[in-house]
């Protein structure tokens, strides 16, 4: 499990008169009196699971905005898409774990896209080494970089 854990506290002196230490307690130079704050803090927990889902969220975010920026024509991102199909297809037959876009699976094996990718793209250069494909190696080779920088700007893991 994850934890998160957000703190503000800080200490403050403003020209002597009135302190904020770091317990939040405010203290006025000129009087007697103090006012207390409460601290300021949060904390967020992920369960393995949660973390899976969100990252397989970003990873989609990711995939889709290679898309867009690789700027293809329909019929490129449909060719894409067969070849990107065919090559996890095959990877899962060697016994890859092959991520996936699948919020209903959050097993950790379908949810780890980056180390993925360098796999994916070792595997495809002997993939496309023999017959036909609707797609060059350098155009998904590329396509795996974008979608690798992708990855990381959305920081997937």
């Amino acid at each position: 499990m994850n934890n998160f854990l957000i703190n503000n506290s800080t200490n403050y002196t403003n020209t002597n008169l009135i302190n904020i230490d770091s317990t939040n307690k405010i203290t006025n130079k000129s009087s007697s009196d103090e006012i207390t704050t409460s601290e300021l803090s949060s904390s967020i927990k992920l369960d393995s699971d949660k973390k899976n889902i969100l990252n397989k969220i970003n990873a989609n975010n990711a995939f889709n905005e290679t898309y867009e920026d690789m700027e293809l024509s329909i019929e490129e991102k449909l060719h894409l898409t067969i070849e990107y199909g065919r090559i996890t297809s095959q990877m899962r037959h060697h016994g890859y774990n092959v991520p996936d876009f699948n919020l209903d699976n959050s097993d950790s094996k379908t949810s780890s896209f980056l180390p993925f990718i360098s796999e994916m793209k070792e595997f495809s250069k002997t993939y496309f080494s023999t017959g036909d494909h609707l797609v060059s190696s350098d155009a998904f080779l590329n396509f795996c970089d974008k979608f690798e920088e992708n990855l990381k700007k959305y920081d997937c893991f």
